[in-house]
């Protein structure tokens, strides 16, 4: 069997739906309503509000000719609906989604998502409420030991400007921490200050107060504007206790392909990437007109399972019968059962057998 066709069994898809539950409960608190988009996009479409289609999956309408794809992420479907039905309303507008992204990178063809996003007229809370919430979303699904990260996507484009640089490449080596290879790369394509303040990110990276000891150079410098954002954000982290750990890593450009502004992800023990990653993408929506302060998050419900505690509480009430006339009574037995939001199984009693403690 093709090890990247996944299903999620019985046992397992109960664990996941009532991470979900938790998530939404918590989302639901905060105000945001629920989207359901279509699982493709008309290829056109859904381009203009990604910006990229790397890594997308694309099949042909026979009926129409036209190219689709399928989402491998579901912030630019809910920008395109925002654009749609929505329009430059005056209210913030709050929306979360869940459901299955197929992307052609990672290890995984199709993982689930859960998230939310926010438009809004407040850059304020375009920022902040995001990186909060998700810290709630970590606390209500037992994730005690959460480490957030966060950064600014627009301090390396500040600093290298209209540089000739190959900044995917770049974000690679920043991500490796290697001042070399930095270096090698910048070349002669932007000046010697600016190479050296690209270097200094590599060092800026760590505890809070770590960083702020270390960040005098970028701080007086054209990125210090995005700097200061990053401090002020990791103050309010620090205090609202959201979050385990509170860290920020100036050389983490890698979870940004859209962003333009205030980054961040989210780690755990137990995970190789983040099980949650985020931020501001204010520039995304001027592709479709629109003047809103966006903000938002996902959830990678599949890295989360491993990590959180899914369990869902509920017990299975199993009743036996003895052929036809003992089933017609059970089945009123557990009619009754069900009206108490009880769990209830019927099984033959020949064929059952209680499960051992080692299944």
């Amino acid at each position: 069997m093709n090890s990247i066709i996944k299903d999620i069994l019985p046992g397992r898809s109960e664990a996941l739906r009532a991470l979900e539950r938790k998530i939404v409960e918590t989302f639901t608190l905060w105000g945001y309503q629920e989207v359901i988009p279509p699982l493709f996009e008309r290829h056109d479409d859904y381009s203009r509000a990604a910006g990229r289609t790397e890594g997308l999956y694309r099949f042909l309408d026979h009926r129409t000719g036209e190219v689709m794809v399928f989402r491998s992420d579901f912030t630019p479907q809910v920008v395109r609906i925002l654009a749609q039905w929505y329009g430059n309303v005056k209210d913030t507008l709050r929306l979360h989604y869940s459901g299955q992204v197929l992307r052609h990178s990672g290890s995984e063809l199709a993982f689930y998502q859960t998230g939310c996003e926010i438009f809004s007229r407040s850059a304020y809370l375009a920022t902040y409420e995001p990186v909060l919430l998700c810290g709630e979303v970590m606390k209500a699904v037992g994730v005690s030991a959460a480490t957030v990260s966060i950064n600014n996507s627009e301090i390396l484009s500040t600093l290298i400007g209209d540089g000739e640089v190959p900044i995917e490449n770049l974000k690679e080596a920043l991500a490796r921490k290697n001042e070399q290879e930095v270096k090698e790369l910048l070349g002669h394509a932007v000046s010697r200050k600016t190479r050296e303040l690209v270097i200094v990110l590599c060092e800026l990276y760590g505890d809070v107060s770590e960083v702020r000891k270390r960040a005098r150079p970028l701080l007086e410098s054209s990125a210090g504007v995005h700097m200061r954002e990053i401090l002020r954000v990791a103050h309010l982290l620090s205090t609202s206790g959201v979050f385990h750990n509170v860290f920020i890593d100036l050389a983490d450009f890698r979870y940004m392909a859209y962003h333009s502004g205030l980054v961040f992800s989210v780690y755990t023990e137990g995970v190789h990437a983040p099980v949650a990653s985020g931020g501001r993408y204010d520039r995304l929506l001027r592709r479709w007109g629109l003047n809103y302060k966006a903000g938002g998050f996902g959830v990678n419900m599949s890295l989360l399972m491993k990590v959180a505690n899914g369990q869902t509480g509920e017990n299975v009430e199993v009743l036996t019968f003895h052929g036809i006339k003992d089933l017609i009574t059970k089945l009123k037995q557990a009619a009754k059962l069900r009206k108490k939001k009880r769990i209830v199984r019927l099984e033959p009693a020949s064929s059952f057998r209680k499960p051992s403690r080692s299944s």
